[in-house]
């Protein structure tokens, strides 16, 4: 009996996205400021 394991599983998947959203959005940011200087 883990009722915990599914939705640490989730938490996990969430903050994985979370963190690749970030880098993606870095990553762009950094692309347009490259881009005005």
């Amino acid at each position: 009996m883990r009722p915990l394991s599914p939705s640490r599983g989730q938490m996990r998947l969430l903050a994985s996205r979370l963190i690749l959203t970030q880098n993606d959005f870095a990553v762009s940011m950094n692309g347009t400021l490259r881009n005005l200087r």
